[in-house]
């Protein structure tokens, strides 16, 4: 097994350094722009995330383009859903050009609902900008091997679509 991190900031980079990631068998630390290193990147990747902080849309799509050529055939991909986080319906539309961006290269996507308890002002005292304002996170899982339609999960809850987004 191995865990490719491309990390651009050096101060992260430095504190990943300082907790040893750099030395964890089985890890590589990128240092760059994903931009810059993901177009040499090789390999068939199980899993990929996105981190998609201080990205706009258009650099996931940029992104996406590489996933063909990086996620194996049962690969799976997801991103940090936080475009739009300041209006509950211009989340959902930004959901649904995902899916569908995501539907281009042959992967489906659906949303994970995650409850976000209530952190309180204080959590966000030091922070420039709420990054999340909602009480449920939709986390993204894009593959290929997404069986099509409703489906009931191992709980017995079925899926289900909100806003045209198919929630699982």
């Amino acid at each position: 097994r191995k865990h490719v991190i491309i990390e651009a900031h050096t101060d992260v980079l430095k504190e990943m350094r300082r907790r040893g990631w750099h030395e964890r068998p089985g890890v590589s630390v990128l240092s760059g722009r994903w931009q810059d290193v993901v177009p040499s990147l090789s390999g068939a990747f199980d899993a990929i995330f996105f981190d998609t902080w201080e990205e706009s849309y258009a650099d996931l799509r940029a992104f996406l383009r590489h996933l063909p050529r990086l996620l194996n055939a049962r690969g799976r991909f997801s991103f940090f859903n936080g475009f739009a986080s300041f209006d509950i319906f211009y989340h959902s539309v930004c959901c649904r050009i995902a899916q569908d961006d995501l539907r281009d290269i042959g992967l489906d996507c659906g949303f994970l609902p995650i409850e976000v308890p209530h952190l309180g002002e204080e959590v966000w005292r030091s922070v420039a900008r709420k990054y999340w304002q909602f009480g449920t996170y939709y986390l993204p899982i894009a593959s290929t091997s997404l069986p099509p339609g409703p489906s009931v999960d191992d709980r017995g809850e079925a899926d289900v679509a909100v806003n045209g987004c198919r929630v699982l």
